[in-house]
């Protein structure tokens, strides 16, 4: 798969998927090889459940390919022997930025408590990578709360001087794997297909107040900053990090790099999105209702609406 964007910084963003990423690169650090889950499962049910390395190895093993508590639509072995998905970046002159490599399963809960996954090892030139231990838990019924959902405002430090450059990060922070937020409006302007490609032209009329979530967030950026670049997670990369020992999907939604202007506090203001959560496979699928002259229906039935907040990030530049 092979993702090529375009921007226009602050106002119309223009991404044409072939699958190449908005100019500017993903500087967060990932691990090597990964794996994705919903940290919560409700017994019974089925979730998606990935595998992703950075390059494409030579092998992927490991000393147990049973997780006891989970149905596998594929084993474990079977799945990392198949030939992983590739999906890859690049920039307007097609030079190649990054790559990812994904092998997917669908995982079916069936026992309530706490499973624990083996470590997987991967191969490549001659040296090995290993995923990082950790566990997920099975349930009766999962919770939607305020902590289903967590949107958080981050930097590199709170204090800058007037020659720094600003970073600024809104990550969030998922129990769930399947979620959607409503602020972001697109549309199809053009399809093409030819071979094993498809090359869509998607025109959003989102800018920058949208994609953070925050009103006259873009008015108040240039009022104190120059915006350098930013990035946008077009390829959805995921990590698994815990906050107060609760373990979340963590997804990057928007990465600023700003110079100062102007000397003294700024406030960045609180994000707010309107969410749609899906707490299986179920749930999301009941969003497509068929009909009997083969057309579909959508309908939310299958989703738990909620209204998630960010923390308010402010930063002193002396």
């Amino acid at each position: 798969m092979k993702i090529k964007i375009k921007k226009k910084i602050l106002c119309v963003v223009v991404f044409t998927f072939s699958l190449t990423l908005v100019s500017c690169q993903n500087k967060n650090k990932t691990e090597f090889i990964s794996i994705i889950i919903q940290p919560e499962i409700e017994i019974g049910q089925s979730v998606d459940f990935y595998v992703y390395t950075k390059q494409k190895v030579s092998s992927i093993s490991s000393d147990f390919y049973t997780i006891n508590g989970l149905e596998l639509t594929d084993n474990l072995q079977k799945m990392l022997n198949k030939n992983p998905n590739e999906s890859n970046i690049t920039d307007e002159n097609d030079k190649l930025i990054e790559s990812t490599f994904s092998y997917f399963n669908y995982a079916k809960a069936t026992k309530i408590g706490k499973i624990t996954f083996p470590i997987l090892t991967a191969k490549y030139k001659g040296k090995e990578y290993k995923t990082k231990p950790f566990s997920i838990n099975v349930v009766d019924k999962i919770k939607i709360d305020k902590n289903t959902v967590k949107l958080i405002w981050t930097t590199n430090k709170t204090v800058f001087a007037s020659k720094d450059t600003v970073k600024v990060c809104l990550y969030e922070y998922s129990k769930i794997s399947q979620t959607t937020r409503k602020h972001l409006s697109t549309k199809i302007t053009s399809m093409k297909g030819e071979k094993n490609e498809i090359n869509i032209d998607v025109e959003s009329e989102d800018n920058i107040d949208n994609i953070s979530g925050i009103n006259n967030f873009e008015k108040s950026i240039e009022q104190k900053f120059k915006l350098v670049d930013f990035s946008l997670n077009v390829m959805e990369k995921q990590s698994m990090e815990e906050i107060n020992n609760i373990l979340y999907i963590k997804k990057l939604i928007i990465e600023l790099y700003l110079t100062p202007k102007l000397i003294g506090n700024f406030d960045f203001g609180t994000s707010e999105f309107d969410y749609s959560i899906y707490k299986n496979n179920s749930d999301y699928s009941d969003k497509f209702i068929p009909n009997e002259s083969g057309t579909y229906t959508i309908t939310e039935n299958g989703s738990t609406n909620l209204k998630v907040k960010s923390n308010n990030l402010t930063v002193k530049v002396e």
